[in-house]
């Protein structure tokens, strides 16, 4: 069982690292139409509804089954705590991209932010594999 959890969840974090490195490379460009592109292709990725519905259960089940290894129980909250980041990220980045396209004069300052935005989330997701990571050489030790 507990294979199975640290698998799955070392599984989930890296793709969900590896979706969000790729949406900061690609479609090159910052402005609205590479944004809306990359945004529809985080939609369709379905990293959300992994995150909420696959994420939080494994997460939870493997912070619940580490009760005795307490810094490894830590790091495994920090992993969960950033991927719940990332989920709410994607309102604030929605938010600044309709923002952008009703408001033409404020546009290439909220597609900055859009860019910024998406740097943290990319720095959010390599951090939650670190820490998972960490959380797997935390309980070996």
């Amino acid at each position: 069982m507990d294979a199975a959890l640290w698998g799955l969840n070392g599984v989930f974090v890296s793709a969900q690292a590896l979706i969000y490195t790729a949406l900061l490379i690609w479609p090159p460009g910052i402005d609205l139409r590479s944004t809306l592109d990359r945004f529809e292709l985080w939609q369709g990725s379905g990293i959300l509804a992994m995150q909420v519905f696959f994420a939080v259960p494994l997460m939870c089940g493997l912070i619940w089954r580490l009760r005795s290894h307490r810094q490894a129980m830590i790091l495994v909250s920090v992993s969960f705590l950033a991927t719940a980041v990332l989920g709410a990220a994607a309102w604030l980045e929605m938010g600044m991209i309709s923002g952008a396209v009703r408001d033409g004069i404020n546009e290439p300052d909220l597609l900055r932010g859009v860019a910024l935005l998406r740097w943290g989330e990319f720095a959010t997701a390599l951090a939650a594999a670190i820490a998972l990571r960490l959380a797997w050489v935390a309980r070996s030790l």
